[in-house]
Order: C-alpha cells, then structure tokens, then sequence
C-alpha cells in the first residue's frame, strides 16, 4: 500500500516520524502500528479509526486508586452540616459627619461634609 514514489531522503524522514508517533500514541495509551500503515496514514490510503482506545489494565488500576482513595478520605455529609448561609447585610453609614455624596469634574464622586461644599459642587467650583 505504499505510494508510487518515495525517496530515500524522504523514506528515512518517514521512519523517523514514525517512530516520533508511537511515541505520542504510547503516551495515551493507544497500541503503536507498522511503519506501513503509518505511510498509508500519512498519504491518506486508508481510514483510521479515530476512536479513542484505553489500555483495560491502565483504566482498572486508576479505577483500583480511586476507590481506595475515597475509602480513605470519605465525604462529608451534607446533613452533618448545619450552617446559616445567608446572605449578609451590606454595610450602611449611619453616622452625622457626611452630608452626602457629590459628583465633580469629569464624573469624580466625591463625600460632602457640608452645606457650603454642596454648594460648590453644584456650581462646579473647587
């Protein structure tokens, strides 16, 4: 199933390719194929399965661990815990110093202490 026409040059970059590509199919967890399908991969000759294969002894270990660990360190209940979550209260000033809030130049909000600040804010002097 090879192509018409493969260099030596481009035969020996094929291999190593090949061989780059086993490596990243290893890494998860896929079986590696024959430098033959990979050339037929590479042209397009034929169809590869796209379907994503776990290795079972892999998936039973991780599985095994998993379970071990939530043996070890078991959930919290939910009805053990009896908290109040509400909402909190935004705080609000209730004190007499500030008279208010005031917008100056170029939308700046500024505290207003007193009557004569209001004043000249609202005829935007300083």
């Amino acid at each position: 199933m090879k192509p018409k026409k493969i260099t030596k040059k481009k035969l020996v970059q094929l291999k190593s390719d090949h061989v780059e590509h086993n490596k990243w199919l290893a890494s998860f967890g896929q079986p590696k194929i024959t430098l033959e399908q990979f050339i037929a991969q590479v042209y397009g000759l034929n169809k590869v399965s796209t379907e994503f294969r776990p290795r079972t002894e892999k998936v039973s270990q991780i599985s095994q661990a998993a379970e071990k660990h939530r043996e070890q360190y078991p959930s919290l209940k939910l009805d053990i815990i009896n908290s109040n979550c509400d909402r909190r209260e935004s705080p609000k000033y209730t004190g007499t110093l500030i008279k208010g809030i005031s917008t100056m130049h170029k939308s700046n909000a500024v505290p207003v202490l007193s009557k004569d600040e209001m004043i000249s804010h609202a005829s935007m002097r300083r």
